[in-house]
This record gives structure tokens, C-alpha cells and sequence, in this order.
């Protein structure tokens, strides 16, 4: 119940996005926040998430959009999860010989919420970095909670999408679509 539990979102191409044509003088194109939806790419890749019905719901998680249902909810934060929709471009050993190309101009693309959360723990190194040698963050689930109360424009509440995913007929809460999910 104290892990961070960190899930993944995709990005909402169906509506007109906030680009710019060209970058500024940073490479930055994008103009504001970009829509998001919970990750769920197809058959068997998607988010994890829900409530939990063995852990009650420590004190520190609530806030706006927190579903008031007295169980540890998951994922606390998510991350753009979709490999298939604005991944993450990668170069390992020397890989990226030309940007985030290869000698074949390909790109390596990761996803899934196995980037979301060395991401998150990047972000964290940072926070770690600015609070100098020998600081210590403990369990960062209270004050992810805490910014958000205090500071409601720092997160995005990703309400729309699902993590249904196919599921063997029978099984622990397969539901009689073959669905199971949030």
C-alpha cells in the first residue's frame, strides 16, 4: 500500500492538438497541455489500475478525483505509456548514430508502464538532487497528494478510456463479454 503505484496513459490524437508549426528556440513545439486517456494500446496492453479489496485506503490518499470508496486505489500517477502512440525514443551502446536513428534511420520506440515508472524515479533523482547530499524522500505517496490539494494545475485526473483486456471465460472476474477491467 505505500508503493507508488504508477500507470500509463496514451495521448488523445482524435482532437486538434496544441502544436506549434515549427520549434521555438528550446525544440519545443507543444502549446499546452495534450488530452490524455487511460493506456490501452489492444488485446493485452494496457494500464493496470482499480481498487484494492484486500487494502483500506490509507489517509493520505484523497483529494479531487480520488474515488471516495474507502479501498487503496491504483495507479497514483501515470505516465504516456503507448509504444504505438508517442513512445519513448531510446538509443542504447551507441544504437543512435544519426538524432534517435539508427545506421537504417529507424528509431527504437519503447512503452508501457515500464517506462512510466523509471521515468517517475528520474523525476525523483531530480527532486533528490535540488534537496542536496544525504536527503532522503521516504514514502512520496503523502506529499503526491498533499501538491495536488495545494496545487490542483500540477496533475491532469485521466478519467476517460478503460484497461479492459480479453480474459479466459470462467476465470476470477471475467465478465460474460470475455472483458475484465476498469
Amino acid at each position: 500500500p505505500y508503493v507508488t503505484g504508477v500507470g500509463g496513459t496514451r495521448f488523445v490524437d482524435e482532437l486538434t492538438l496544441p502544436w506549434n508549426d515549427s520549434n521555438n528556440s528550446n525544440n519545443g513545439s507543444v502549446l499546452g497541455y495534450l488530452p490524455e486517456v487511460s493506456w490501452d494500446d489492444a488485446f493485452q496492453y494496457s494500464t493496470g489500475g482499480g481498487a484494492s479489496v484486500l487494502v483500506s485506503k490509507p489517509a493520505w490518499q484523497t483529494g479531487n478525483g480520488v474515488p471516495n470508496d474507502g479501498a487503496r486505489d491504483v495507479p497514483d500517477l501515470a505516465f504516456a505509456a503507448s509504444p504505438d502512440h508517442d513512445g519513448y525514443l531510446i538509443c542504447s551502446h551507441g544504437s543512435c548514430v544519426n538524432g534517435f536513428q539508427d545506421s537504417q534511420s529507424n528509431l527504437d520506440v519503447i512503452g508501457g508502464t515500464s517506462a512510466g515508472a523509471p521515468t517517475f524515479a528520474g523525476l525523483l533523482a531530480l527532486v533528490l538532487e535540488q534537496k542536496g547530499p544525504g536527503s532522503r524522500l521516504g514514502n512520496i505517496n503523502p506529499n503526491l497528494y498533499s501538491l495536488a490539494q495545494i496545487s490542483p494545475n500540477a496533475f491532469h485526473d485521466v478519467a476517460a478510456g478503460t484497461n479492459t483486456v480479453v480474459c479466459q471465460a470462467g476465470s476470477p472476474n471475467c465478465q460474460p463479454s470475455g472483458q475484465m477491467g476498469y
